[in-house]
């Protein structure tokens, strides 16, 4: 694998654990930018498409409360290992 270092950007895989509520993971469907999020003090934030969403509404994550997933859990095209399922990130589960 590459030695490079991974960072958020469009396609990443994120995991989420805010101060309060559940810890949940995510795609990164737009590049980080400096925009005020309502209610979160001003946090530069990224557009995150929540794993397992039924919906497929995206959500802005505070890039404070964001991690990457491990370099073997990202996409191929970041150079993980990560094969993900039909429907993807709508579906986490391989049938």
């Amino acid at each position: 694998m590459p030695d490079e270092k991974l960072t958020i950007r469009r396609g990443a895989r994120v995991h989420r654990t805010p101060p309060s509520g559940p810890a949940r993971t995510g795609l990164v469907i737009e590049v980080p930018v400096d925009r005020v999020v309502r209610n979160s003090r001003g946090l530069p934030w990224a557009e995150v498409m929540p794993e397992g969403s039924s919906s497929g509404r995206t959500e802005q994550w505070p890039l404070a409360e964001l991690t990457l997933l491990p370099l073997e859990e990202q996409l191929p095209s970041l150079g993980g290992l990560f094969q993900p399922p039909k429907g993807y990130p709508l579906v986490t589960r391989r049938s």
